[in-house]
């Protein structure tokens, strides 16, 4: 392994996180190879491999995405993101059509639980599900799909759905996450009108256990961008329709998200009230 120098690693590394945090996944990537190159077993800190495999499969280079994965996993003792970087070497297979290369990583996660890291959970649920019921077109277009809008390929991911929607017959849960999909684009692109119109249509599908979460956050995101237009009545009620939901992925985040924000919306309305 090449050894990086502290702290300059520290530095490139959390901005390297930050520019992915935020969607901006070239620039992002444009940092860890600069400072490594490509190859597995590259450097002494193991969570560079891990945020490099994100990068890697947030644009769908899954050679790369697994070989940084599997780097990850090599040099790392602890729990922390293992099962989700398991999980994504899982997917890449999945992607290539490679069913049986995948379902041992499925296997090796399947069911874990972690009460600390959500990512984690979710992703020993998918797992789970993934060794009992072999994902089809649709599912895989729709992780495609996320996968491109996570690293800020906002065109390519509609691209991935457009594509999904005309191709194949969804069922009602598909329906949902291909909705909140488009929600989420809009979002990002400023097309508020949009984004509202395709995350209500979100809920009005039936979700399963896998695609509640996404109504919840539907709801949320709606109430987002009536509290941007100072709609306050209408982001409150938005707020309260995301807190109604139960059991779901990233439940505690997003009701703690959601706590905060009816907090600054009370704050900021009561500013402009005062301010009439």
């Amino acid at each position: 392994r090449r050894r990086l120098q502290r702290p300059a690693i520290l530095v490139e590394f959390f901005q390297a996180s930050c520019l992915q945090r935020i969607k901006k996944n070239e620039r992002s990537l444009r940092i860890l190879e600069a400072r490594t190159g490509f190859g597995p077993g590259i450097s002494d800190f193991p969570f560079w491999d891990y945020l490099a495999g994100k990068g890697w499969y947030f644009e769908g280079n899954e050679v790369k995405a697994r070989t940084s994965f599997l780097a990850f996993l090599d040099g790392y003792e602890g729990d922390l993101f293992k099962t989700d970087a398991t999980f994504r070497i899982g997917m890449c297979w999945l992607y290539e059509g490679q069913v049986s290369q995948a379902q041992p990583y499925f296997r090796e996660i399947a069911g874990q639980s972690n009460e600390q890291f959500d990512e984690d959970n979710y992703a020993a649920s998918l797992a789970a599900r993934f060794l009992n019921e072999q994902p089809g077109p649709v599912l895989l277009g729709l992780f495609r799909a996320r996968s491109a809008y996570d690293g800020g390929y906002h065109e390519k991911a509609m691209t991935i759905l457009t594509q999904t929607q005309s191709s194949f017959a969804l069922r009602s849960p598909e329906w949902v996450e291909w909705y909140y999909r488009k929600g989420r684009i809009y979002q990002d692109q400023g097309r508020s009108s949009e984004a509202i119109d395709a995350y209500q249509k979100c809920l009005t599908y039936s979700a399963d256990k896998y695609t509640t979460w996404l109504q919840a956050y539907a709801c949320f995101y709606v109430g987002e961008i009536y509290a941007e237009q100072e709609e306050y009545q209408q982001a409150s009620d938005s707020y309260r329709k995301a807190l109604a939901y139960d059991d779901y992925f990233y439940q505690s985040g997003l009701e703690n998200r959601c706590k905060s924000a009816q907090s600054e919306l009370a704050a900021d309305h009561s500013q402009a009230s005062s301010n009439r």
